[in-house]
């Protein structure tokens, strides 16, 4: 489930950073930056954030490892490869 997210999301924002030069000079900083947070501080923040909302299960969990483990290299990988082609 958190491959699906994150692969979803970053296939999406990867498109749309390729097509807006504004979108590039903005979010792209922000994707390598949010790689530079450990994930063990970042994990108990998201848990309590979907807690606050009565969101448990595997949705939190899910939605650490789309953030932590897919988003960064597939929005990376697929911005360097639809430039390219």
């Amino acid at each position: 489930m958190g491959f699906a997210i994150g692969s979803l999301l970053g296939m999406l924002l990867a498109v749309l950073i390729v097509h807006s030069n504004s979108l590039d000079r903005s979010l792209l900083p922000w994707i390598v930056a949010s790689q530079m947070i450990p994930i063990l501080a970042l994990a108990p923040m998201i848990v309590i954030i979907f807690n606050q909302f009565d969101i448990t299960g595997v949705l939190p969990k899910a939605a650490i490892s789309a953030l932590s483990f897919v988003f960064f290299p597939v929005t990376v990988g697929m911005v360097k490869g639809v430039a390219l082609a």
